[in-house]
C-alpha cells in the first residue's frame, strides 16, 4: 500500500522520499522521508471600531516555524483604545495564524461647574473624543452682569484626559453717586458713591442727614431704580431760612411792643437791640442779643419803667429850711404826672412866693 508520512509528524513537517511508497515486499525494505520543518505565517490586522476601516495596513509575518511562540503587537497611539477581537495576542504557532486588533477611540468627560453669586449652580458634563478642542466656556448670557475667573483643571486646544473647569461667576458692581450742589453749583460735600451689586434695587434715595439742618434739597433724578450701570443722582440744595423773633414784654408780662420777626439764611449772623425809651429801663431776660442762626431764635427784651423819686423842700427867702416843717418825700413812675402843695405847716407870717 501507499506509505505516507505520520500524522503527527506531517503536521509540523513537510516530508519527501525518493522511495518507492508503494510496492511488494520480499525483504526488509526502508523508505527514507526527508523532512523540513514546516513554516507559518502571522498576520495582524488593524481596524478602527467605529466603521470597520483599516486603521493600519496588515502586518504579514511568514517565518514562523511549526511551534514557535509568537507575539501579535498592537499599534501605539495615544488617541486610541485597543482590544483583541480575533484571534490571540500571543500564542504557539501550528499554522497561519490571524490576529485582529481593533481601534477605539478614547474619549473624555469634561466637567463645566459654573458656581453664580446669588444663584444656583449648574454643572454641565460634556463627552468629547481624545484631541477635541476643549468644549468648556463660560455662560455669555451671564457675562452682562457678572465678572468670572477660571480654576481648576487648564482647558486648551486639544482634550487629552478628564478636565474639571470651575467657572466662578461675580456679580458686577455698580456705583451710585450722590450728589449735593449748592445754589452756585458748588459741591457741599463730597460726592457719596454708594456700591450696588449690577440689577439690584436701590429706593428713596435721599439727601445727607448732615445737610437737613441747614439746607432744603431737592433732585429731578429718579431716587428709585434698578442700577444697571454708573448712576447719579445730583440733589440741588438751598440755605434753610430761619426766624429770629424778638419779643418786647414789660416786666408785669404785658405787650410793650409788637414782636419783631426777620428772617435769616442758616448760619447769618443776626443782632437785635431794644427799643430805646426815657421811660424804661431794658433787660435781655431771654436768647442771644448777637448770634448764628443755626434754627429759629426767640430773644426776649423786658422793659421795667423808671420810678422816680420826689422831694418837697419848703424854705424861706434865704432858702433856709423852716423848723418844724418836714420834707414831704414821695415816688411816682417816670412819664406820669405828679402834683405837690404847700404845707400847711408854715408860720402863718409867710405866705407861698414860689415853686422852684
Amino acid at each position: 500500500d501507499d506509505i505516507a508520512v505520520d500524522t503527527e509528524v506531517a503536521k509540523a513537517y513537510t516530508c519527501a522520499t525518493n522511495d518507492p511508497t508503494s510496492g511488494t515486499i520480499t525483504s526488509d525494505t526502508t523508505i527514507t522521508f526527508n523532512c523540513t520543518k514546516r513554516h507559518f505565517k502571522l498576520t495582524t490586522h488593524h481596524i478602527k471600531e467605529a466603521d470597520e476601516s483599516e486603521f493600519s495596513p496588515d502586518v504579514v509575518k511568514d517565518d514562523y516555524e511549526y511551534g514557535n511562540e509568537y507575539t501579535a503587537t498592537p499599534i501605539d497611539d495615544p488617541a486610541y483604545n485597543h482590544s483583541v477581537t480575533q484571534g490571540s495576542a500571543t500564542g504557539t504557532i501550528y499554522s497561519d495564524t490571524e490576529v485582529t486588533f481593533t481601534y477605539t477611540k478614547k474619549t473624555f468627560t469634561v466637567t463645566v461647574i459654573h458656581e453664580i453669586e446669588d444663584a444656583d449652580d449648574i454643572t454641565e458634563t460634556k463627552t468629547v473624543e481624545y484631541g477635541d478642542a476643549c468644549p468648556a466656556a463660560p455662560k455669555q448670557d451671564l457675562l452682562t452682569e457678572y465678572t468670572y475667573a477660571q480654576s481648576g483643571d487648564t482647558c486648551g486646544d486639544s482634550v487629552t484626559s478628564d478636565l474639571t473647569v470651575k467657572y466662578t461667576y461675580t456679580r458686577k458692581r455698580v456705583n451710585l453717586i450722590v450728589r449735593h450742589l449748592n445754589s452756585s453749583g458748588s459741591e457741599i460735600i463730597p460726592n457719596q458713591p454708594h456700591e450696588y451689586k449690577y440689577g439690584s434695587s436701590y429706593n428713596n434715595i435721599e439727601p445727607d442727614l448732615s445737610l437737613e439742618q441747614a439746607y432744603t434739597c431737592t433732585t429731578d433724578d429718579p431716587t428709585s431704580g434698578t442700577i444697571t450701570a454708573e448712576t447719579t443722582i445730583t440733589f440741588n440744595c438751598v440755605k434753610r431760612k430761619y426766624s429770629v423773633t424778638v419779643h418786647h414784654k414789660k416786666s408785669d408780662g404785658s405787650k410793650f411792643a409788637e414782636d419783631v420777626v426777620t428772617n435769616y439764611d442758616y448760619d447769618s449772623e443776626y443782632t437785635t437791640a431794644p427799643i430805646e425809651d426815657n421811660n424804661y429801663t431794658s433787660e435781655l431776660t431771654e436768647g442771644s442779643a448777637t448770634g448764628t442762626v443755626k434754627g429759629n431764635v426767640e430773644v426776649t427784651y423786658t422793659y421795667t419803667r423808671k420810678i422816680a423819686t420826689i422831694i418837697v423842700h419848703h424854705v424861706d427867702e434865704n432858702g433856709n429850711p423852716f423848723v418844724g416843717v418836714d420834707d414831704v418825700t414821695f415816688t411816682r413812675p417816670f412819664g406820669e404826672n405828679y402834683e405837690t402843695e404847700a404845707s400847711t405847716d408854715i408860720p402863718a407870717n409867710y405866705e407861698f412866693a414860689s415853686r422852684t
